[in-house]
This record gives structure tokens, sequence and C-alpha cells, in this order.
């Protein structure tokens, strides 16, 4: 799982995926948190939610406090490389060809050749569902 600043600022900006509300299992940071990330990022562990979106408690696998009634959407979701599969309509085989597709196309513009699964994987998913492409620092509308 990529827990890198670079992956953690790309979902911070990608709006249109942070409508997923976090729960068990997911990848989380908050909002606050910027710097030290691999250390902040927490895995959810138990998500109890309690009548309204407002209060609910979030811990983790260990059982170490998250939040307790703090506003879900204080909390950046990092979607792991199945979770943007599952996203992309086309299936997992057209996924994984505009993937190896994107890879090469940003390796060339960029003279990089480190990009993560995840990185590509929601390059794919907001150009091919959100049509916004990543410039380095923001989502651009196409």
């Amino acid at each position: 799982m990529d827990l890198s600043s670079e992956y953690v600022n790309m979902c911070r900006a990608a709006k249109e995926i942070q409508e997923h509300e976090p729960g068990v299992g997911d990848y989380v940071i908050h909002e606050k948190d910027r710097t030290d990330y691999p250390e902040n990022v927490k895995i959810i562990g138990e998500y109890l939610k309690f009548g309204s979106p407002n209060n609910y408690k979030l811990v983790t696998f260990g059982g170490i406090e998250i939040a307790t009634s703090s506003p879900i959407n204080e909390y950046v979701w990092l979607p792991t490389q199945d979770q943007l599969q599952d996203m992309y309509p086309l299936g997992w085989t057209k996924y994984d060809e505009m993937c190896r597709k994107m890879y090469n196309k940003w390796s060339v513009l960029t003279g990089r050749n480190n990009f993560t699964k995840e990185q590509i994987g929601l390059m794919v998913v907001m150009k091919d569902i959100c049509h916004k492409e990543w410039n380095g620092t923001e989502w651009i509308t196409l």
C-alpha cells in the first residue's frame, strides 16, 4: 500500500473519490496531518456509527482510538489497489490495460519510472470516470 506524501496529496485533491465513507479495513489520514505520512495513516479496524454522520467512533485493529465524534469528512480516504480496480466500470482487464498505458505515458512525460500501482490506478480512475488528469499538484478537468 502506498503511504507516500505524493499519494496522500493525490487522494486529498481527488474530491470526487472522497465521497466514499470510510469503513473497516480502509486506510485513512486526518486532514490536518500533513507531515510524517506513514506514521499518521491508520487502518480502520472498527467503525461504529451511532445514528448521525457526526456521531461515530473509529479505532485501529490494535484498538487505538482514531477519532470519536469528529466529522467523517475530516479524513482522507486512501484507496487500495483493489478498491481502485473495483471503481473502474469496464472491468479488471481493461483497468490493467489502462494502467499500463498510463504508466508508460507518465514515465515518458516525467522521466520517472517509480510510480506506484495506487498512483497509476488513481490516475486511471480520475481520467476515465471523473475526466480529470493529474498535473503533479492538482487534478485538472480534461
